[in-house]
């Protein structure tokens, strides 16, 4: 029992003794006046003397009971004291050894065990001497302290069980055990991680100085609360033109370091909000007034208890002069590839545009959309495969190239292409995709071939003439031969006759030869119209036609329709007439011998510009394509028309054809 429980229980039994007494006084003096009766008043005093010692002994019992329920609280609480206290023990993470002041040892936790990889028994044998390295003087040092204060706190070398040292931060006290007996506590903890990140933080210091001031790009401390700078390396200091000393203890602001104030603002305020920024153009301003371009990035770091700014700023004014030639010769190469009068197209090595020229955009139909940036392969999905392959070919630095090669586009129609593709290259020598030089030679393509059939036509033509001449020679020579030649050899026998015969009989021989004469002019006279009519060269080409017409009529029995417009008194070249005029002829001996038409319609109109003629019937028609490469009748006035710089076009099918020529004018002065 404590000393205040023991207090409060004399001052109860007081209490009660007091009460008892009392109880007795008052209780006697009131027996004494209400009872007479002596043997009476002993009996009562019997009953009170026993009641007083039952009284007497409930009050020893009830302080006796609360003794011992005070002592069962007091061991219930030392007990869990104890039992707090071995948890503790037990389950530190710290080593804790419990030892007399003289180094015996008596008590280690598993955390001992473990930290001196040794057995409580063998910690209890070896003792605190054979625990502490003996060449480390500090420990000599922390005794002298225990004995002056009693008590020392320092960092001293511990050797294991198996030999290795390792530093320790020990806490020592001395206390005083139940007995009164001096004993002390040693709390243990291993610091030889935290050593060694000390060890590697002052390494990492070190290279960051290092780091720091050797560094080629410029890096500057200043304190986030004032702006201030407190450190600068050489790189930093060669950017901005100052030196170290008018730099430390000084701002940006002061300095007027930044052209551009708005912008500073702007990125310490997101400096403030994020704790970083990165990769922002700066404008410098030197001491000289010189402007620098800089690329820099800061970051908000705890140095010393305090929030400092730490920036990383890269001159990069060279680069940017670089840069801006760089740019300029891409836009001085874009404007001439854009505007070059040849087709031209950059691609990378993922075959997108980089560049292309006006003239590519045309050649391939492609409008004014915009091509920088889409695949190739996009832009005309209809490429052959084989052209994918060169594509690939040159883009590993092969050269290719093709004077003429078909180009299938996705409407079906054939395009003639001449191309060269060329790879081009990046500064470092690697690749950066090919050059494509275009040219779409549909046209040419096309001409070349016209050309060539013209030729063959030509060919065809000339050889058409000269069978049409021979033939016509031969009808000449046979007419002349057959009909002329009888008629002179006729005419001569008549005159040999005539002079023969008496005069009583010449006259009728005469009058013989003069009728073989006149039919012998009037033959030569319609040869003569066969071959050239003399009024198309006389009268010109309507008068001509009229007078062929109306033979034609007469000869073929159709009927023929014919109209004129903006003709009258209009002469053409020699060659446009005759081309007219044979045209004309030509279509109606066709019409005659293969149409087996009723009605004929011509009508020829001069615009100005051309003479068009129309020839149309109401025969059995025929396959115009078809008729075309057969018919040298048809194929010779398409030619006719073709060899001046006219057209030639055909229109039939059954009861209607229609031929219709455009010839170029000149009108006659």
């Amino acid at each position: 029992m404590n000393l205040s429980a023991f207090r409060l229980d004399v001052r109860i039994s007081l209490m009660y003794a007091l009460f008892g007494g009392l109880w007795i006084y008052f209780s006697d003096r009131l027996v004494f006046q209400l009872i007479p009766n002596p043997s009476a008043l002993i009996q009562i005093q019997t009953y009170k003397g026993w009641l007083f010692v039952a009284l007497s002994t409930l009050i020893i019992f009830l302080l006796l009971r609360r003794e011992l329920y005070q002592r069962r609280v007091t061991e219930r609480k030392l007990s869990e004291t104890d039992e707090r206290y071995q948890q503790l023990f037990e389950h530190s993470l710290d080593a804790i050894l419990l030892s007399a002041p003289d180094g015996r040892i008596f008590a280690a936790n598993p955390t001992a065990c473990e930290m001196f990889g040794r057995s409580e028994e063998e910690i209890t044998q070896v003792g605190r001497n054979g625990l502490v390295d003996a060449t480390d003087v500090r420990f000599q040092e922390a005794l002298e302290e225990r004995a002056r204060t009693g008590k020392f706190r320092r960092e001293l070398t511990l050797v294991h069980k198996n030999g290795t040292k390792f530093e320790a931060e020990i806490s020592n006290r001395v206390y005083k055990n139940s007995a009164g007996l001096e004993r002390t506590s040693m709390i243990i903890r291993d610091i030889t991680e935290r050593k060694q990140t000390e060890e590697k933080m002052r390494e990492s210091e070190v290279r960051f100085s290092i780091i720091f001031h050797a560094s080629p790009i410029g890096i500057n401390l200043f304190r986030v609360s004032d702006g201030r700078s407190v450190n600068a390396n050489d790189a930093f200091l060669e950017l901005i033109g100052y030196e170290r000393e008018e730099l430390i203890g000084h701002s940006a602001v002061e300095l007027d370091l930044f052209v551009d104030t708005e912008a500073r603002r702007v990125w310490m305020e997101e400096l403030r909000m994020t704790g970083k920024i990165r990769g922002v153009d700066a404008q410098i301003r030197r001491k000289s007034g010189e402007i620098r371009e800089a690329l820099a990035s800061i970051d908000i770091i705890e140095l010393g208890g305090e929030r400092m700014g730490l920036v990383i700023a890269a001159d990069i004014s060279d680069r940017k002069r670089a840069e801006h030639a760089l740019k300029k010769n891409e836009q001085i190469l874009r404007l001439f590839v854009e505007h070059t009068p040849a087709s031209v197209a950059m691609f990378d090595r993922d075959m997108r545009y980089i560049v292309a020229s006006n003239r590519y955009a045309a050649d391939y139909e492609l409008g004014h959309q915009n091509l920088v940036g889409l695949s190739h392969y996009e832009v005309f999905p209809e490429i052959p495969r084989r052209w994918k392959e060169i594509h690939r070919h040159c883009l590993a630095g092969a050269i290719e190239r093709s004077e003429e090669d078909p180009f299938p586009r996705k409407d079906g129609r054939l395009d003639w292409v001449r191309w060269e593709i060329r790879p081009w290259y990046e500064r470092e020598g690697e690749i950066g995709g090919i050059i494509l030089f275009s040219e779409v030679i549909t046209e040419r393509k096309l001409a070349q071939e016209e050309i060539r059939q013209r030729r063959d036509q030509l060919m065809e033509l000339s050889r058409r003439l000269a069978e049409t001449r021979e033939s016509e020679a031969r009808a000449i020579g046979r007419e002349l031969h057959d009909q002329i030649g009888q008629m002179l050899t006729a005419l001569k026998i008549t005159l040999d006759m005539a002079i023969q015969l008496p005069a009583e009989n010449t006259a009728k021989k005469l009058q013989q030869a003069q009728s073989i004469t006149t039919d012998l002019l009037e033959r030569v006279s319609q040869l003569s119209l066969q071959l050239r009519p003399p009024m198309l060269d006389d009268l010109g080409l309507i008068p001509a036609l009229v007078w062929h017409v109306n033979r034609w009529q007469e000869q073929s029995g159709i009927r023929v329709e014919f109209k004129h417009h903006s003709m009258e008194g209009k002469r053409f070249a020699t060659e446009i007439e005759t081309a007219a005029y044979r045209i004309v002829q030509e279509a109606l001996t066709n019409v005659a011998r293969h149409a087996q038409a009723t009605q004929v319609r011509i009508e020829i109109q001069n615009s100005g510009e051309e003479l068009e003629i129309e020839i149309a019937d109401n025969g059995i028609g025929f396959d115009s394509q078809a008729a075309l490469a057969k018919n040298r009748g048809l194929g010779g006035m398409r030619e006719r028309a073709q060899l001046i710089g006219g057209t030639f076009h055909i229109e039939s099918e059954q009861g209607n054809t229609r031929k219709i020529i455009r010839l170029p004018l000149k009108e006659r002065i």
